[in-house]
Order: structure tokens, then sequence, then C-alpha cells
């Protein structure tokens, strides 16, 4: 029915968009940061880690990708990578996304920050801030 790529190749998605043209399955990014550039392929959508921090960031860019505005799009990539940025790669380590998001999910009331060992690694207070700060910034601007 279809897949999600998580690769973070777009050379790898052209290749999946090209063999897959002409079927009826549906083609969803993993890779955030792609988002705009793979729904104007032609891709349904996207999986997004962040979506469960700020789902309204990602439904307004889905929303401007479909119809292919543009300006909207670049206004609505510039917050995505700054997701990216901030929340992502927060530490040197393969587990970084989920402990970035879980902790800003912390901040937010739905979750506790705390990670299952072995993957634990904490947070020091310099990437706190920058999270609480993010956070700050998207809930004046109603995401």
């Amino acid at each position: 029915v279809g897949l999600k790529d998580s690769s973070g190749s777009m050379f790898y998605l052209h290749q999946l968009l090209t063999k897959l043209a002409d079927e009826d399955f549906s083609i969803l990014v993993g890779t955030e940061v792609f988002l705009g550039e793979s729904l104007l392929l032609g891709m349904e959508g996207g999986v997004n880690g962040g979506a469960n921090i700020f789902p309204k960031l990602y439904v307004e860019m889905y929303k401007a990708g479909r119809i292919g505005n543009l300006n909207e799009m670049k206004k609505w990539q510039a917050l995505i990578q700054k997701v990216q940025n901030v929340v992502y790669d927060a530490l040197e380590s393969p587990m970084s996304i989920v402990i970035g998001l879980k902790y800003i999910l912390s901040l937010r009331g739905i979750c506790d920050p705390q990670m299952a060992m072995p993957v634990y690694k904490p947070l020091d207070d310099k990437y706190k801030k920058r999270m609480a700060d993010l956070l700050e910034e998207f809930n004046a601007i109603g995401l």
C-alpha cells in the first residue's frame, strides 16, 4: 500500500517516485526537512517526529505543499529546520532525535523526559534551555 522512507536521501526518494509512478502506492517521507519538496514531487505526506510537538506547523506545510504555495512553504520550512537544529541535534547520539523529542514533549506536559537504559543520555542545561526557548517562540506564534 505504501512506505515511509527515513533514509535522509532525496536521491532515493526520486528513485521510489520513478519506480512507483504508475502504481497505486503511497510514499511518505520521514525526514521532515524534505517534507515540502516531497509534496511538490507528488508524495502523499510525511510521518514526522516534530508533528508530535508542533502538529499545526506540519499541517500548514502539508497544506502549502499540496497547493504549491512556495512562499508559505519557505516560511514553514524555516521553522521545521529550527526543529531539526534545536531538538534533533541535541546530542551526539544515534538516539538524539528520540531524546530531544521526549524532552520537549515533557515540557508540553505530554510525557516524562526520562529515557530507558541503556539509551538514556542526559541533556545538559544548554540544550534544555534551547528547547524551552524554541517551545516559547513557537507558542508565541500559535504553533
